[in-house]
């Protein structure tokens, strides 16, 4: 079996992250904001219903390193975080400055984004 190629984070997110938002925002338009219908419970229960999907795929990835890799789910939960992470900035503004904040201070590199 070859070595995955594994290619630099920045690079990942570069080419990754525009199409993600463009599929999100897609996908918002169908289906509107049913995600958070009970506040922020309902993108945790989402998020908790992939990872049971995904917790399955890394028992069948255990005893055959070729399973097929479940994108779809992996994305869902990936949307229905970012979901829940937005919810809870915009709904839980100053508990998210906080953390943010306490980032800053650790990465100063990230200290711009809170003049934004």
């Amino acid at each position: 079996m070859s070595t995955p190629l594994v290619p630099r984070v920045e690079e990942i997110y570069d080419r990754v992250i525009p199409i993600l938002r463009t599929f999100w925002l897609v996908r918002d338009r169908e289906y509107g904001s049913s995600w958070c219908a009970q506040g922020l419970l309902s993108a945790i229960f989402n998020v908790l219903r992939k990872a049971d999907r995904i917790a399955v795929w890394v028992g069948q990835l255990l005893s055959d390193r070729r399973a097929p890799v479940p994108i779809d789910t992996l994305l869902d939960n990936a949307e229905y975080a970012n979901a829940a992470i937005a919810y809870a900035a915009y709904n839980h503004r100053e508990e998210f400055l906080e953390w943010f904040r306490a980032q800053a201070a650790t990465y100063p590199e990230m200290a711009h984004e809170l003049a934004a």
